[in-house]
């Protein structure tokens, strides 16, 4: 498919990156909940479909999470739930004629 991304930790104190997290492919918006980093996978010019969810004291990827195809951006609400927006994935021919189309309706 696509190569995968990074997160990079970042020292303020040097400003120099002190580590580097591997995270799926094409990383997008990224959310800071309940100590951990969750960061959108939105496939880039491919196709991924999940999220990285990253521990923030181990700066460590700790669970993959499956959602819709090329997550791109995530909101807490009030209640502290989790949403998602998904893009969904196009493919084109030659032409740029819609030959593959992914819909979420979850």
């Amino acid at each position: 498919m696509g190569e995968n991304g990074v997160v990079k930790v970042v020292d303020l104190g040097s400003n120099t990156v002190s580590k580097t997290i591997d995270a799926g492919i094409g990383p997008e918006q990224s959310l800071v909940a309940d100590g951990k980093l969750l960061v959108c996978n939105g496939g880039a010019y491919t196709m991924d479909s999940t999220i990285s969810v990253i521990d923030l004291s181990k700066d460590q990827v700790v669970q993959t999470i499956w959602v819709g195809d090329n997550p791109k951006e995530l909101v807490a609400d009030m209640n502290d739930d989790i949403w998602v927006l998904c893009y969904g994935y196009i493919k084109y021919d030659s032409n740029f004629n819609i030959i593959l189309e992914t819909r979420q309706n979850s």
